[in-house]
């Protein structure tokens, strides 16, 4: 089964000049292979934020990994149980 994006080249080349922006104001910061963000910046979504890193669509709840390697959809259902 094949999946259709509908996601356009546009998309991707507005994704990566705010990863620019950000990576250039110091709120993304290179570490090793991976962005780590060194300051609290607002998006509309985790979805929304988590696709800036890697310039394409990525699912905020399980992208988004704590300093203890557990993902936010992990801790969200930790919290929910509780």
């Amino acid at each position: 089964m094949a999946y259709k994006s509908t996601i356009t080249e546009h998309s991707f080349e507005g994704r990566f000049k705010i990863r620019k922006k950000l990576v250039d104001a110091g709120v993304l910061m290179h570490e090793g292979n991976n962005l780590i963000f060194t300051e609290d910046a607002s998006f509309s979504s985790p979805s929304a934020a988590s696709s800036i890193v890697p310039g394409r669509q990525a699912p905020g709840p399980m992208s988004w990994i704590n300093t203890s390697g557990k993902t936010d959809k992990e801790v969200q259902e930790s919290h929910s149980n509780e």
